[in-house]
């Protein structure tokens, strides 16, 4: 049987895999929100992926024929996956780092699977030899596949996974930083974005097993790559999403520092001393505290304090304000003093206005709403149902 005839299921998931990826990375190109550097790197990254996908697409789909040459002229990009995804990370916690001249040397294993595994050799062919190397490339029979290739397939993918473990440690070295500045709906995006890292992650360690598999029992499983392709596609696909839907939760790096150590040590002064302020003095319980109050009890112009807030913490001011609210209802909302009281109303007390914008901004923080963080603490039923008339 010709492949493209035996393979449809394994031509409409490449296809629809390919358009998926295709149509958000060009959705990103327009995208004038969060950081542009590492928007144009997740870009390139779903472009290099959408084209791996789309070259085998070609082959299932039988249209080889008609386009011999685009059979395998992509397989190079697979030495693109594990950097792209490397400095969309980097860039997207650390948007003001500038490309680097070393940087390029990313580039290197690109190269190395371009000119030095028989990939610009066969980019060269015919179009007729091409037609005649496809079966038997994409052979449906039991093979058996040599250790060298095992090896080469392993090193591989080894090489993309370390730039992944890379990208995982940036992310908790962050997580980490962030947790001394109390920025937590930072640290609940990172922490998703987190594990869709680990996720993506796990998926190359699956590719790499089924090639240990393959090369154990001699089974055809060189098809089982392609779905491999669309599931990666799929989770670079759900980072797309967020980007464009919820560009601000990028927003939360410190920006470039352009001050002096002098001058950079007495804001930080200043900053200590608004967390101070927050801590004991709670200014935050007013439901009508503004900007100006705040920066009056700081003794500062507001502007300034505005701008120390969104460097320094990542933060908007009501972001900054809402976030000790969140954090003392969730306090207090566990006590037994606060039993009796329905959820409203410690809210009010907290500093919320409306019980509208309190569900609205404590599920922005927590990623949760009001009653499920009761039943996170397992509080009983019973009490739930009082809490919420």
């Amino acid at each position: 049987m010709e492949i493209g005839q035996s393979d449809v299921f394994a031509s409409v998931a490449t296809g629809i895999g390919t358009f998926q990826g295709f149509l958000i990375a060009i959705n990103l190109l327009f995208l004038r929100k969060g950081s542009k550097k590492a928007n144009l790197f997740l870009f390139a990254l779903l472009l290099a992926q959408s084209l791996i996908i789309f070259q085998n697409f070609i082959v299932f789909s039988g249209l080889y024929y008609q386009f011999a040459h685009i059979t395998l002229l992509f397989f190079s990009f697979n030495g693109l996956i594990g950097p792209l995804f490397f400095f969309y990370t980097l860039f997207l916690i650390s948007p003001d780092r500038g490309l680097k001249w070393y940087d390029f040397i990313h580039l290197s294993f690109f190269f190395y699977l371009l000119f030095f595994t028989g990939n610009w050799d066969y980019i060269n062919l015919p179009a007729y030899q091409k037609i005649e190397a496809i079966p038997y490339i994409y052979s449906q029979e039991n093979y058996t596949l040599s250790f060298t290739i095992l090896i080469s397939v392993l090193l591989k993918k080894s090489i993309t996974l370390a730039y992944v473990l890379i990208a995982f440690r940036l992310i908790n070295t962050k997580i980490k930083t962030l947790k001394n500045n109390l920025s937590d709906t930072t640290i609940n995006y990172l922490r998703r974005f987190k594990l869709i890292t680990y996720i993506f992650g796990l998926c190359i360690i699956t590719h790499m097993s089924l090639f240990i598999i393959d090369y154990n029992y001699h089974i055809k499983i060189y098809k089982l790559e392609i779905y491999i392709h669309i599931l990666n596609s799929l989770f670079l696909i759900v980072i797309a999403i967020i980007t464009i839907q919820q560009p601000e939760r990028l927003l939360f790096v410190l920006q470039k520092n352009k001050v002096t150590k002098l001058k950079f040590s007495k804001k930080q002064v200043h900053l200590d001393e608004l967390l101070d302020l927050m801590l004991n003095q709670k200014p935050y319980l007013n439901p009508e505290l503004k900007l100006h109050d705040l920066a009056s009890l700081m003794n500062a112009p507001s502007h300034t304090l505005s701008d120390q807030i969104n460097k320094e913490l990542g933060l908007n001011f009501y972001d900054f304000i809402n976030q000790y609210r969140v954090n003392e209802f969730k306090k207090r909302v566990v006590l037994p003093e606060y039993k009796n009281l329905t959820l409203i109303a410690i809210a009010h007390d907290v500093g919320f206005n409306s019980k509208t914008s309190f569900n609205r901004i404590f599920k922005k923080h927590t990623s949760i709403t009001p009653s499920e963080f009761l039943t996170q603490k397992q509080v009983s039923t019973s009490e739930i149902g009082s809490k919420l008339n």
